[in-house]
């Protein structure tokens, strides 16, 4: 854990899930691609998007890495900043 350094809080519930996949389409990511983004969104770990997935914590490390590279993001954080500033929440 580093001091200092938090995730953003989930934004998934504030997004339309029509236009996040607008989005995830335009990063060419696959269908279990985008499931796992939303789950990333979400601030789930690789082992809870494991379990959810019914997929072992090898291969959601390596989708999680894929989404990554495609998305030209380094980690959870910077690609949940990546994609909330490229899709900002609606106002309520």
């Amino acid at each position: 854990i580093v001091i200092g350094f938090s995730l953003p809080e989930p934004a998934v519930s504030s997004h339309s899930s029509t236009s996040l996949d607008a989005l995830f389409s335009h990063y060419q990511l696959t269908k279990r691609e985008k499931e796992i983004a939303y789950l990333l969104m979400a601030g789930k770990s690789n082992q809870a998007i494991a379990d959810e997935l019914v997929i072992s914590l090898s291969t959601a490390k390596r989708h999680v890495h894929h989404i990554f590279q495609k998305c030209n993001v380094e980690g959870r954080f910077e690609f949940t900043q990546t994609i909330q500033s490229q899709h900002p929440p609606k106002p309520s």
